[in-house]
């Protein structure tokens, strides 16, 4: 899995366990450093929600029922660091 499948899958997810923590949208903002505008964007599928939220989101999260589902035995804040890893050091070769 790459950043825009793991981005895609988890902005999905966030409605989701957001009501499973029973968070109102104004609570689940703040959680995540961001704004309930943005919120409601990416629960309505307008926007996808950015890298760093994401990584906030599955971090906090990662015992989330819903979490878990989508990634069975995979440890997700493992699957995060494997992939920031990967686009650190995609980064340092492309500058050189």
């Amino acid at each position: 899995m790459n950043e825009q499948e793991l981005v895609k899958v988890l902005s999905s997810k966030i409605k989701l366990v957001r009501s499973e923590f029973k968070y109102n949208q104004d609570e689940m903002a703040s959680i995540l450093g961001i704004s309930k505008k943005t919120i409601v964007q990416i629960e309505k599928d307008r926007q996808l929600a950015s890298w760093p939220v994401i990584v906030t989101f599955a971090s906090i999260f990662r015992d989330s029922s819903i979490i878990q589902q989508e990634f069975g035995e995979e440890d997700i804040v493992h699957l995060l660091q494997t992939i920031a890893r990967k686009i650190f050091t995609y980064i340092n070769l492309k500058n050189g």
